[in-house]
C-alpha cells in the first residue's frame, strides 16, 4: 500500500467551494493547515478565508486541522505558533495538533525546540538533518525541469533522497517534507511521481487554492491548481487499490 496525503495551506475559502465537493465525491479527507489571524479576519485584502464555523464543520466531518502559525511570517517565533495553537484549542478542545512551517522554511533552533518539547504531533517541511540542501525546494526545481525535458529519473532519485531524510523518531516526534503542487504541474506530472513511490512509502501533496476559472483570485497565483486537474487526481487515487489517502496525523501511526 502507498500512502498519499492531501494537504491545504492557509485556510482559503475556495477550499470549501471548489475542493470540498470533489473530496466528498470520492470519499477522501484532507489536512487543513490554519493561520489563526486569517480566521479572525475572514477576509484579508482580496482573498477570503474560512471562518470558525467552516473549520468546525470540516473537523466534525473528519478533516484534520493543523497549526500553521498566527501571522504566517518568514520570521516565525514560538510565541506566534503558540497563539495559533491556543486558538485551535479554544475551537476544538485540548487536543494535540501538528505544525506546518510557513513558506516551507526550516524553523529556527528556538522554534524547533519549542515544537519538540510541547507535544505537537509532527512538524512538516522542517530540517531533520544537518544537510544544508532543502529537499522541498529541490523537488520543485526537478518538477520544473522534468516538466520541460521529461527527465523522470532525476525526479525519482530526488524523491528517494527525501524519503531517506524525512523521518525523525525523537521522543515520539515526527517530521516530514511536502511537495508543493503548483499550476506549473499538470495531473500527468503528479501522477508520475506517485507512480514511483514504493510500497509502504508516503507522499504529501500540498495545495493552496483549487480554482475553477482564471478570474478567481489566489494570494499565490502559482500555487493555484485547476479544479479539472484536482478531480483527475482524485479519480486516479480512488481507482488505484494500492493507494490509501490519509491525513497528516495518520502517518504518525504508520511510520513511528
Amino acid at each position: 500500500m502507498k500512502y498519499i496525503v492531501l494537504s491545504f495551506d492557509d485556510g482559503l475559502s475556495d477550499f470549501k467551494k471548489n475542493a470540498l465537493p470533489i473530496l466528498e465525491k470520492y470519499g477522501f479527507k484532507a489536512s487543513l493547515n490554519v493561520v489563526s489571524s486569517f480566521i479572525e479576519k475572514t477576509k484579508n485584502t482580496d482573498y477570503e478565508y474560512m471562518n470558525e464555523i467552516d473549520l468546525i464543520s470540516l473537523y466534525k466531518k473528519g478533516f484534520e486541522i493543523a497549526v500553521h502559525s498566527n501571522s504566517h511570517s518568514k520570521n516565525e517565533t514560538s510565541r506566534d505558533i503558540e497563539i495559533c495553537l491556543l486558538k485551535l484549542r479554544n475551537m476544538f478542545g485540548n487536543k494535540k495538533f501538528g505544525y506546518i512551517t510557513p513558506y516551507s522554511i526550516n524553523p529556527t533552533e528556538e522554534v524547533f525546540e519549542y515544537i519538540v518539547s510541547n507535544d505537537y504531533l509532527y512538524c512538516a517541511d522542517c530540517k531533520v538533518t544537518n544537510h544544508k540542501f532543502s529537499p522541498t525546494i529541490f523537488i520543485r526545481r526537478v518538477f520544473n525541469h522534468f516538466y520541460k525535458s521529461d527527465k523522470i529519473q532525476q525526479l525519482i532519485n530526488n524523491y528517494k533522497y527525501i524519503y531517506k531524510v524525512k523521518f525523525l523518531n525523537k521522543n515520539n516526534f515526527y517530521c516530514f517534507h511536502r511537495v508543493c503542487v503548483t499550476k506549473t504541474f499538470d495531473f500527468e506530472c503528479v501522477k508520475k511521481l506517485i507512480k514511483y513511490i514504493k510500497n509502504k512509502q508516503c507522499l504529501t501533496l500540498m495545495f493552496h487554492s483549487i480554482l475553477k476559472s482564471s478570474d478567481e483570485k489566489c494570494p499565490w497565483p502559482k500555487g493555484a491548481w485547476r479544479v479539472e486537474e484536482f478531480e483527475r487526481l482524485l479519480k486516479y487515487l480512488k481507482s488505484n487499490k494500492r493507494i490509501k489517502v490519509v491525513v497528516q496525523k495518520d502517518l504518525f501511526g504508520y511510520y513511528v
